[in-house]
């Protein structure tokens, strides 16, 4: 056995284990993210998914399925027609197009799948997500998951 110098959870040294604690904290971190997301912030969410989604792509952890340069079309034009396409994608896809030096960039969520993302990505990823959480909405994670048990 081992240690994580993360979060201190009893690992064994071999294969990709991953801790439930930290896993479940993860996922109650989304939740309370969700349900205290300011109304007025430009992303609004469907669900956790969308939400968990969001915020993993948000911390880096995200591909990028195309990239087009934008000529010819205002970049606000562009940002708005290829949302409205990306809309007609499967929604377990959740596409985000974002602009970035006269791009058109498409990221979709990287797997966060239990088996195969090792503990100690996780734990960054998971760093990551609150750092983004407490950016996006002013409030400290601990705040908000104590007000969402």
């Amino acid at each position: 056995m081992t240690t994580c110098p993360i979060c201190e959870t009893k690992l064994p040294l071999t294969g990709k284990p991953r801790s439930l604690d930290q896993h479940r904290r993860f996922f109650a971190m989304v939740r309370a993210a969700y349900h205290h997301w300011p109304e007025t912030h430009d992303e609004q969410f469907s669900d956790e998914t969308d939400c968990r989604k969001y915020l993993t792509m948000k911390a880096g952890w995200r591909d990028i399925a195309s990239k087009t340069r934008l000529t010819g079309i205002k970049e606000d034009k562009a940002l708005l027609l290829a949302t409205a396409v990306l809309s007609g994608l499967p929604r377990d896809l959740c596409a985000r197009p974002v602009l970035h030096n006269g791009m058109l960039i498409v990221w979709i969520p990287r797997s966060i799948a239990f088996d195969k993302m090792p503990h100690s990505e996780f734990c960054a990823l998971s760093d990551a997500v609150q750092d983004v959480i407490e950016a996006e909405t002013g409030a400290k994670i601990d705040d908000l998951m104590r007000e969402a048990a």
